[in-house]
C-alpha cells in the first residue's frame, strides 16, 4: 500500500507543539519548586506571585498565567511536594516491614526478641528522620508548614489531612505487628512524636541533627510500645 503523504510541515508543527508543552511543563514545575522554597523559608503567608517569580527566575506574568491566584499556587505546590514525598514513603516502609517480619517471624515480638526489635526500630526511625533532615530540609520545612496551615486555612485542610492519613497508615501497620492494644492511637502518638522531633531538629540543629536525643526519645517510645501487649 502506498504511503499516504502528510500535510506539508505537519511533523515539524507537531514537534514544535510538543516542545512548547514540554517547556511549559518545565516552567510550571520550576514555579512550584520555587513556591516550596518560599514556603519553607517564609511560611505560606510569605508567598506572593512576585516573590515566587523572583525565586524561580521567571517573569511575573508566567506565575499568574499558570496559577489563577495564590490559593491555587499554594495548593498546587503542596500537592507537588507531597507526591514526591509519598513516592519514597511507601517503598521505605515496605522494605522495613519485610525486614521486621523476618525478625519477628510474623507474630508480636516475644520477650527474648524485644532487644533486637527495639534496636531495629530505633535504627530505622532515627535513620528515616536523619535522612529527611540531611537531604530534604527544604521539603521537610514546607511539609511542616502544611501541617500547621491546616489549622488556619480551610483551603489546604483537606490536602493536609489526606497527607497526615497517609503518614500514619504505615505506623498503624507497625503497631499491629508489635501487638499493641490500640494500634491506631499508638500510631498517632508515634507519628506525633516523630513530627515534633523533626520540627525541633529543623529549628535547633538544621542539617546536623542531635542523633543522641533522637535515639533516646525514639527508644523510650519504642520501649513503651513493646511493653504494651494486647495478646
Amino acid at each position: 500500500m502506498a504511503r499516504r503523504a502528510g500535510i506539508p510541515g505537519e511533523a515539524t508543527a507537531t514537534r514544535t507543539r510538543r516542545g512548547i508543552r514540554g517547556r511549559g511543563e518545565r516552567t510550571r514545575l520550576e514555579i512550584l519548586e520555587a513556591t516550596i522554597r518560599v514556603i519553607a523559608e517564609r511560611g505560606v503567608r510569605g508567598v506572593s506571585h512576585r516573590e515566587v517569580a523572583r525565586e524561580a527566575g521567571v517573569s511575573l506574568s508566567l506565575t499568574t498565567y499558570y496559577f489563577a491566584d495564590l490559593r491555587d499556587l499554594v495548593a498546587s505546590a503542596f500537592r507537588h511536594l507531597l507526591a514526591g514525598h509519598l513516592a519514597d514513603y511507601g517503598p521505605t516502609f515496605e522494605l522495613a516491614f519485610r525486614e521486621l517480619d523476618r525478625l519477628i517471624e510474623g507474630r508480636p515480638p516475644r520477650p527474648a526478641d524485644r532487644a533486637r526489635v527495639r534496636d531495629f526500630l530505633v535504627r530505622k526511625v532515627v535513620g528515616y528522620v536523619r535522612e529527611k533532615l540531611e537531604t530534604r530540609p527544604v521539603g521537610l520545612a514546607a511539609e511542616h508548614h502544611l501541617l500547621f496551615e491546616r489549622l488556619l486555612d480551610p483551603d489546604v485542610r483537606e490536602i493536609a489531612e489526606t497527607h497526615r492519613s497517609g503518614l500514619v497508615a504505615p505506623f498503624i501497620d507497625l503497631c499491629r505487628r508489635l501487638g499493641t492494644r490500640e494500634p491506631a492511637l499508638d500510631a498517632d502518638l508515634l507519628l506525633g512524636t516523630i513530627l515534633r522531633l523533626e520540627y525541633e531538629q529543623l529549628v535547633d540543629a538544621g542539617q546536623n541533627p542531635d542523633l543522641r536525643r533522637l535515639r533516646r526519645v525514639v527508644g523510650r517510645l519504642v520501649d513503651l510500645l513493646l511493653g504494651d501487649r494486647g495478646r
